[in-house]
């Protein structure tokens, strides 16, 4: 069971992870342009995709969540999986980020 909630958890921070980096990164920011100023239905709607937090949120959770239940990942015993090591990556982004936040918080408090 524990280790069921510990990959609920992480499933929900790579979630938000991987939403923050495609739709609000540098790095995906031509990819947004293309879609959005296309003109077929297609075009719009992937646009849409990529740039509401909300809307790609929900893909993301339900591809993370397929590939985990299509791969059958026991996320400690199946290190040598790459999307393993994609999720993990992720995971110990968003945290670093967190704690990096706390940490210049703190530097302003105390300043």
């Amino acid at each position: 069971m524990l280790v069921f909630c510990l990959s609920i958890l992480v499933l929900i921070v790579v979630t938000e992870a991987l939403t923050e980096i495609v739709v609000k990164s540098k790095i995906f920011n031509g990819v947004r342009v293309f879609f959005t100023e296309g003109t077929s239905w297609f075009s719009r709607f992937v646009g849409g995709l990529l740039t509401c937090g909300h809307c790609f949120s929900l893909w993301a959770a339900v591809m993370l969540v397929g590939a985990t239940l299509y791969i059958d990942i026991d996320f400690f015993s199946a290190a040598k999986n790459p999307v393993i090591w994609i999720i993990f990556t992720l995971f110990i982004h968003r945290m670093s980020n967190y704690l990096h936040f706390a940490v210049d918080r703190l530097d302003k408090f105390y300043k």
